[in-house]
């Protein structure tokens, strides 16, 4: 009787874990999908039946959104000023990482505790200062400016996990690497940025979301339907007293789709990296 009772507890966890699982998946997924549904509905027929599924597919949906909303220029624009974001981000993070981990220079606990504070400090509750910079330097409206205001506000975030990450390649193949001859810098771009590429992408993917979802400092900081990005983009779809769901549900469709296939390539990488990254801390 007991080895009955004990052969069936882990088939009773098993049901209640994956009861759990599904739960959790319909809360997350569900949304997605009636965002999609609701993108192919008439605007009347929202009003009249928005959870259910659109008698007719309204395919113009996504021509509106794409012409009114300029959500073509607005993913240029997205995607221009994350990848260079992410470029820059990673290139300076993993170098001031490798300096502190690897190279004794004077005030090093300083600037490892300098970089530690920054990522206490959100990005967003210094939003008045970037905005006065920008206005003293005439740079309101300019994409350069705000990817350096990126760049800055995640170089703290890379640097603390890219160093703890660091710390683990082992010393004995750059002691080998300076014995041959090999300089600094080609040790760090042979040698240490090879080895942490698990790591590496998986702060890109994270650089890359952070930038291209970003609203706050884009909407402050972007006037021209020109330069808008992808989430300031949307909010043309609002208004004080109408909302066009259709067309709106339709341009997020669209802004989610890159991020939807950026994942599903790189997800086997960045679960690597994260796994790489609780095994190495």
């Amino acid at each position: 009787m007991i080895n009955n009772l004990v052969g069936k507890q882990p088939l009773l966890y098993t049901v209640i874990k994956w009861i759990i699982i599904s739960f959790l998946v319909v809360i997350f997924i569900y949304p997605l999908i009636l965002t999609v549904i609701v993108s192919f509905k008439a605007k009347a027929e929202v009003w009249g039946n928005f959870f259910g599924l659109p008698e007719k597919l309204q395919f113009h949906n996504y021509v509106d959104a794409w012409k009114r909303g300029h959500i073509g220029r607005a993913l240029f624009n997205s995607f221009y000023i994350s990848i260079v974001t992410v470029f820059f981000q990673i290139l300076l993070s993993s170098m001031i990482a490798f300096l502190l981990v690897r190279v004794k220079i004077p005030f090093n606990r300083f600037l490892y505790a300098f970089f530690s504070i920054g990522v206490m400090i959100p990005l967003h509750a210094i939003v008045l200062p970037i905005v006065r910079k920008a206005v003293l330097l005439n740079a309101s409206d300019n994409h350069i400016y705000l990817i350096l205001v990126y760049v800055a506000g995640g170089i703290p975030w890379f640097v603390f996990l890219l160093s703890g990450y660091m710390r683990n390649v082992p010393e004995s193949l750059e002691e080998a690497a300076m014995l041959d001859g090999s300089s600094l810098s080609r040790i760090f771009f042979s040698i240490v940025l090879p080895l942490s590429k698990p790591v590496i992408l998986t702060c890109s993917i994270l650089a890359f979301l952070g930038s291209y979802n970003e609203l706050l400092l884009a909407m402050v900081l972007l006037k021209s339907y020109a330069n808008l990005t992808i989430p300031v983009a949307l909010m043309a779809f609002t208004g004080f007293h109408n909302v066009n769901f259709p067309q709106l549900t339709a341009a997020v469709t669209i802004s989610i789709l890159p991020t939807i296939i950026l994942y599903l390539v790189f997800q086997e990488k960045v679960e690597q990296g994260l796994a790489a990254g609780a095994v190495k801390g």
